[in-house]
């Protein structure tokens, strides 16, 4: 018996692995591929002839493909539609026809244009693809493919595909709920719920309209976001009373320099590299495509060795350039419009070497400011032992004592626009400088904040450097 296959690759160069796994696991005689985002004919799968039709866009996206195993005859059709569908015949117990079919979700898709695909099909045939959840009205697709399929061993294997498709599904979806254990983390079982209610985690971005015009190619949906946020963080959005005195402000200069040999000026030892080192997490890396994983599997050697070179970078005074770019990934802010740029949340992937000393240089800062008990008191985030629940409690507290002395309670509560985005580096180091921070530590904060740059990546497509605000890290 035949074996067809239908996959939905969401990009047919991406996952040549994926499908080669699938080949070598099924042995299938014809796969119908979907979303294939190619743009030329020029790829080879071994043992497999491939059969093409790209989408017509000014980018990757869409298209369909069908592969056939060589040692099957098998001939192209030439098919009149609109419709992302190309279709072969194939020699089997019979001349069978399989055509692969992909239906965008965001498409109006007309019986008519169905219709006319189906005509173009010889007898007996299958349609294999993803129509994302079509339905028309009175399932008048389904009856116009019965009515088009005249051949008894067709029948039997649709009939069996089905059956196979019901099993699958239910195995795939015992499998899915045992794997929901006490064990798993809040994460994986928010990922898991996610799926299951088929909320679709695609941050693709098809188009913008930025200044009044419609943008679709990747570079420059890339550029456009990433002039936005260089916008946000520009101090041209600052009112002119805020500007002049930020400009007067600036005007004094800081001096950081001191003989004095503080204590927090000193080498980083050993113990202070593995501990910070021991308390990361997996993250993306950035420009240098350094992970955490690889600098936890250095041998003591090596890890030593770089102990001094963030110690030569921190007794020297200096900040690589490397260290100063940032890849922005833009993710979509929750029910905001997907073609605005200035609705999406910026996520910077930073080099991990250098975020790993700045998490041994923050340690150190945090002590300062604990132990001479320059924090507020009711300052709860960011502190150790500390967490944003604390001024919930304070605040229900308040309340009921309110209720029970009869009185009243006023509460303010401020949310800052482009918090993040818009902080001001200098007044960040008058601050450090205020509170008698000489040396080392307020030098390296000074050059991390200075001449810093991102641009932000869109799928496979990079915007130029722009000048860099503040961004969320991970």
């Amino acid at each position: 018996m035949a074996t067809f296959i239908s996959w939905n690759c969401r990009g047919f160069m991406s996952k040549s692995s994926e499908l080669k796994d699938i080949i070598n696991k099924h042995h299938s005689d014809c796969i119908a591929v979907q979303e294939t985002y190619l743009k030329t004919d020029k790829h080879y799968i071994r043992n497999y002839k491939i059969f093409s039709k790209h989408h017509n866009h000014d980018r990757a996206s869409g298209g369909v493909a069908m592969l056939a195993a060589t040692h099957i005859p098998s001939i192209p059709l030439t098919l009149n539609t609109n419709l992302q569908a190309v279709a072969i015949r194939i020699q089997i117990q019979s001349l069978v026809t399989v055509c692969s079919l992909y239906l965008p979700p965001c498409q109006h898709i007309s019986q008519t244009d169905l219709n006319n695909l189906i005509c173009h099909l010889p007898s007996p045939f299958i349609i294999l693809g993803d129509l994302n959840g079509l339905v028309l009205s009175g399932g008048a697709l389904i009856r116009t493919l019965v009515a088009c399929k005249s051949n008894s061993s067709l029948q039997t294997i649709i009939a069996e595909s089905r059956r196979i498709q019901r099993r699958s599904r239910r195995t795939s979806w015992r499998k899915f709920v045992s794997s929901i254990t006490s064990t798993i983390s809040s994460r994986q079982l928010w990922t898991k719920v996610k799926k299951a209610a088929g909320v679709s985690n695609s941050n693709a971005i098809s188009v913008l309209i930025h200044n009044g015009q419609t943008i679709s190619s990747l570079k420059g949906i890339a550029d456009s976001i990433a002039s936005t946020l260089a916008h946000t963080s520009s101090s041209q959005n600052y009112p002119s009373q805020i500007l002049n005195n930020k400009t007067n402000a600036e005007k004094q200069k800081l001096n950081f320099n001191s003989r004095t040999n503080f204590s927090y000026n000193s080498n980083f030892s050993f113990l202070e590299f593995q501990s910070c080192l021991a308390s990361v997490h997996d993250s993306s890396p950035g420009p240098d495509s350094i992970t955490y994983s690889m600098i936890k599997h250095l041998t003591p050697e090596s890890q030593n060795a770089l102990l001094h070179f963030y110690n030569r970078i921190w007794q020297e005074q200096y900040f690589p350039t490397l260290w100063q770019q940032a890849i922005i990934i833009p993710l979509l802010k929750p029910g905001k419009d997907p073609k605005n740029p200035s609705n999406y949340r910026p996520i910077a992937l930073t080099c991990c070497l250098c975020k790993l000393l700045e998490r041994m240089i923050n340690r150190r800062l945090v002590y300062y400011l604990e132990t001479n008990k320059f924090l507020h008191p009711f300052q709860s985030g960011f502190r150790k032992g500390r967490s944003t629940i604390d001024n919930l409690l304070a605040l229900e507290t308040d309340i009921r004592l309110s209720f029970l002395q009869r009185k009243h309670l006023v509460a303010i509560f401020f949310d800052i626009e482009k918090a993040y985005d818009r902080t001001w580096r200098y007044g960040i180091l008058k601050d450090l400088h205020d509170l008698g921070l000489r040396g080392n530590l307020p030098i390296f904060n000074g050059n991390f904040l200075k001449l810093r740059k991102f641009r932000v990546k869109v799928e496979s497509e990079f915007s130029d450097f722009y000048p860099r605000g503040r961004c969320s890290s991970r």
